[in-house]
């Protein structure tokens, strides 16, 4: 066999090497995202709450939430006033522009109706491990409070819920945002199949963020 046949055998076990490999990452993926939707579509609300966690996103420039943000506090409003929950943690950083997100979640439950004093804030929920962490945080005060029901978008309630068990939360129950985009299918569940691995495997529980 000349050396020209061999690079191209060579070149197209490479190929097919290859070929196999995404294959087998794309299958990985589909089966991934089909059990982020069936977790995130499929509500685990077996029995009412001591506390539903929002998970913050962006706040639009007039200090609004974002659509996907409403669509989060409006079923945490729904989970308070049908009794699911009994207080709401609100959990979000300083966006680019400045605004913290966790007050202007507050503001927009406190113009639903929740009162004051049934309304939690974390400002330093920069990410969702961080929420997790400061969850804990925020409640330490409380020791009626333990249960927790997990409010945010359908593509990410799978990982919020192993961020807060990594962080040693158990029996938690979580309520999806009725809510769509199309970026969910092309850049939501690509995110949410690497943040996964991403916090199964490589990341810890960070430490606590204080005011």
């Amino acid at each position: 066999m000349s050396k020209r046949d061999k690079f191209w055998n060579a070149l197209m076990a490479t190929g097919r090497g290859i070929r196999l490999c995404l294959g087998v990452l794309l299958t990985w993926f589909l089966l991934h995202s089909s059990w982020v939707l069936y977790v995130g579509l499929n509500d685990r609300l077996d029995f009412p709450t001591d506390v539903g966690v929002v998970l913050g996103n962006q706040v639009l420039a007039k200090g609004e939430p974002s659509p996907r943000l409403q669509a989060r506090l409006d079923r945490a409003v729904s989970l308070y006033e049908g009794l699911r929950i009994n207080k709401v943690l609100v959990s979000g950083g300083f966006d680019p522009a400045g605004f913290d997100e966790g007050a202007e979640m507050a503001l927009y439950l406190r113009k639903q109706g929740i009162p004051q004093e049934d309304i939690l804030v974390d400002h330093f929920g920069d990410n969702t491990f961080y929420t997790a962490s400061n969850t804990r945080r925020v409640l330490a005060p409380f020791p009626q409070l333990r249960t927790v029901t997990l409010i945010s978008s359908t593509t990410h309630i799978l990982r919020t819920e192993l961020a807060f068990q990594r962080c040693g939360f158990k029996d938690l129950s979580h309520a999806h945002a009725r809510y769509f985009e199309w970026r969910d299918l092309y850049w939501s569940l690509p995110r949410e199949f690497v943040g996964y691995y991403v916090y199964r495997f490589w990341r810890q529980c960070p430490p606590q963020q204080m005011y």
